[in-house]
């Protein structure tokens, strides 16, 4: 993994650029991208770059890593209306090339990433337990993309997200674990020091089920994204504080 400590403006920016340049080498790249709070920066950056005239997407292919389940695409709290509230209709890309995880086609998910040549770069966050995308503690590397039963501590994140009133889901669709590190080039963002912990198990924990962002260890092309807060516990680590 290449770490780098910068300030969430500028790692948005760096993530961007990676994002670019897949496109430039391909303008039908498969682009994997999550729905929560970590990338909201990096959306308003490629935003301001479409607007700018320095991107164009309508022959990117995306993938959206999670959706809840059930939940009306329409909704709210939904993954697909955040990310289309967020990117999708304020760039040009194009619907028909989007491909949302749901029931309707959770089951032969893998096999359609697999016949696009793969993810040319997938984006992810991490959550509070290790987890990416929403494959939770004790997700087996090679479990294909799924429906998961939410962990509660998981829940607990939704519920300080949506409001206290809300209806949590239980459930989400997501990618699987070896689709992902499958991906030609991983970029992982963590911004603040909640994440701490999750980001120095993600880099130093053994790479099993018992922390999924460990399993991002084995691919060659992961470049980390995180401010000084992120890095805190690492630092420790390396005598750098």
């Amino acid at each position: 993994m290449k770490t780098l400590i910068l300030p969430e403006e500028e790692a948005a920016s760096a993530v961007a650029g990676l994002l670019a340049e897949k496109l430039q080498a391909d303008p039908e790249a498969l682009i994997a991208l999550p729905a929560g709070r970590t990338p909201e920066m990096l959306y308003r950056e490629l935003v301001r770059r479409y607007e700018a005239g320095e991107m164009h997407f309508s022959r990117a292919r995306f993938l959206l890593l999670t959706e809840f389940d059930p939940m009306d695409e329409n909704d709210p709290r939904s993954c697909r209306r955040s990310l289309k509230e967020r990117f999708f209709e304020k760039v040009n890309a194009d619907p028909e090339r989007c491909i949302f995880p749901s029931a309707e086609n959770i089951s032969t998910l893998d096999r359609q990433i697999e016949e696009l040549g793969g993810i040319d770069l997938a984006v992810l966050g991490i959550g509070q337990n290790g987890h990416f995308a929403y494959n939770e503690p004790t997700t087996q590397f090679d479990a294909p993309s799924h429906r998961q039963k939410l962990s509660p501590g998981t829940q607990r994140s939704l519920r300080v997200r949506f409001g206290e009133n809300a209806d949590i889901p239980e459930f989400a669709f997501t990618v699987g674990i070896r689709t992902i590190v499958s991906a030609k080039t991983i970029a992982v963002m963590a911004f603040g020091k909640e994440k701490a912990g999750p980001v120095f198990k993600m880099l130093y924990a053994r790479d099993d089920s018992l922390v999924p962002a460990a399993f991002l260890q084995i691919p060659r092309d992961v470049q980390v994204y995180i401010d000084e807060a992120a890095a805190s516990e690492i630092q420790k680590k390396d005598g750098n504080t």
